[in-house]
């Protein structure tokens, strides 16, 4: 606990500089990553999109509500995008596991 007191009483200064320091490290030196992998499900919808023919409509359900908003929002914002590049009809339907469902739908829709 001695050590927490030490810091406690350091000049934010030096914790400034200190985070300073590590957010320009990876601008200077390259730090080796290897390329990210598409997990099966993101690329059979990518491809599904891909071969659906133009006469046809794409139906989507977009079912969820605030707690998932974070991860469901942008996935349903890529795919109405990737839609929409292609030029395809589609069609957005929501279950109302909440009756903000739709609502939320439409706000990543209406843009």
């Amino acid at each position: 606990m001695n050590w927490l007191a030490k810091l406690h009483g350091l000049n934010r200064r030096w914790l400034y500089l200190g985070f300073l320091i590590i957010l320009i490290i990876p601008f200077i030196w390259e730090i080796p990553m290897e390329p990210a992998k598409i997990a099966p499900g993101t690329q059979g919808v990518y491809d599904l999109v891909e071969s659906c023919p133009d006469d046809k409509v794409i139906l989507i359900d977009s079912s969820w509500d605030a707690g998932s908003a974070a991860e469901n929002r942008a996935q349903l914002d890529c795919v109405i995008r990737h839609i929409i590049s292609k030029k395809k009809k589609f069609v957005v339907t929501s279950a109302a596991v909440t009756v903000f469902a739709p609502e939320f739908a439409e706000q990543v829709i209406r843009p």
